[in-house]
C-alpha cells in the first residue's frame, strides 16, 4: 500500500507543476499603458529579404497578439472592423474573378470551332473576371485600416 501511495503522487505530481505554472501572470496585457504603443521595426531575415515585425515595449508580438490588442479598444476596434470588411469585399471580388473565368472557359469551349478567340466567344464573363480581379487587387492592396488602427491605439495610449 505504501509503495501504491509513492507512485500514485509521482504520477500526479507533473499535473501539479503544469498547474502551478498556469496560474503565473500573462506575459502580454493588453490594457494600454503609458509606454504601450505599438512601434513597426523592418527586421532583416538576410541579405535580400526583410520582414516587418511589430513591438511593444521592444518585445515582439505575433499577428494574432497584435490584432487582439488592437480589437480589445473601442478606437481601433471601429478600423479593426474596417480592416475586416475591406478584406472580406476583396476576397469576394477575387472568387468571383475565379468564377467568371471558370464560366468564360466553359463557354468558349462550347464554340471551340468557332472564329476568333477565346475572349470573343465569352466577352461577358471574361471582362467581369477582369473587371473583378483588379479591382479585388486594388481594394486588398489598398487596405489601410490596420495602420489606422494602431495609430488609434497609439494616441489611446499616450492619452
Amino acid at each position: 500500500m505504501k509503495y501504491c501511495l509513492h507512485f500514485l503522487a509521482l504520477l500526479f505530481f507533473p499535473f501539479l507543476l503544469q498547474a502551478q505554472e498556469t496560474t503565473a501572470v500573462p506575459k502580454s496585457d493588453s490594457t494600454a499603458k503609458k509606454d504601450s504603443t505599438i512601434k513597426m521595426q523592418v527586421v532583416r531575415t538576410g541579405p535580400k529579404y526583410s520582414m516587418i515585425a511589430y513591438t511593444i515595449n521592444n518585445e515582439v508580438i505575433t499577428n494574432a497578439e497584435l490584432k487582439h490588442i488592437l480589437n480589445t479598444h473601442p478606437a481601433s476596434a471601429d478600423e479593426m472592423r474596417k480592416y475586416r470588411g475591406q478584406n472580406f469585399v476583396g476576397v469576394l471580388l477575387m472568387s468571383s474573378f475565379l468564377s467568371f473565368m471558370i464560366v468564360g472557359a466553359v463557354q468558349a469551349d462550347h464554340n471551340k470551332y468557332a472564329r476568333g478567340s477565346n475572349f470573343e466567344k465569352a466577352p461577358f464573363p471574361f471582362s467581369i473576371s477582369l473587371a473583378s480581379l483588379f479591382g479585388g487587387t486594388a481594394v486588398l492592396l489598398g487596405n489601410r485600416h490596420i495602420n489606422k488602427a494602431i495609430k488609434a491605439y497609439n494616441n489611446q495610449a499616450i492619452q
